[in-house]
């Protein structure tokens, strides 16, 4: 009986001591957006909007988005994302040209927001605004 007891124990504790440790509780932190450009806040027709940025979560990132929009309208002139899966960092590295506008809405000069909105695969999300001004004419 000791034969078969010893082996029996010895297998039972390495694979105990194997086993993935399932209870590790996922951060409640919400992603860290850090933005490097655009470093400029004004604008003109023809000119690129470079946008680099990264958003890290301590455990998995899910999604990270980017949106150009207007003030004063509410609408979106450009949009861009990023997924993935077992990822800490997703980085978004894209670019927008300013083009002219045959609506009448737009003024010589108007405000948008450049929001950036991060998601973790826990769902918390991160939101980075930062306000620029597009000349038109």
């Amino acid at each position: 009986m000791k034969k078969i007891l010893i082996p029996f124990v010895a297998v039972t504790l390495l694979l105990n001591a194997c086993k993935k440790d399932d209870d590790i509780t996922p951060s409640n932190d919400p992603p860290i957006i850090t933005v490097e450009q655009p470093t400029d806040d004004h604008f003109h027709v023809g000119e690129t909007i470079i946008v680099k940025a990264t958003a890290t979560d301590k455990d998995e990132m899910h999604n990270f988005k980017v949106y150009l929009i207007s003030v004063e309208h509410n609408d979106t002139l450009w949009s861009a994302s990023t997924h993935g899966h077992g990822a800490k960092t997703l980085t978004l590295n894209k670019s927008y040209v300013v083009e002219e506008h045959e609506e009448e809405e737009h003024e010589d000069e108007e405000m948008f927001n450049l929001i950036f909105v991060a998601e973790n695969e826990a769902g918390k999300t991160a939101t980075k605004t930062l306000p620029l001004e597009i000349h038109f004419h």
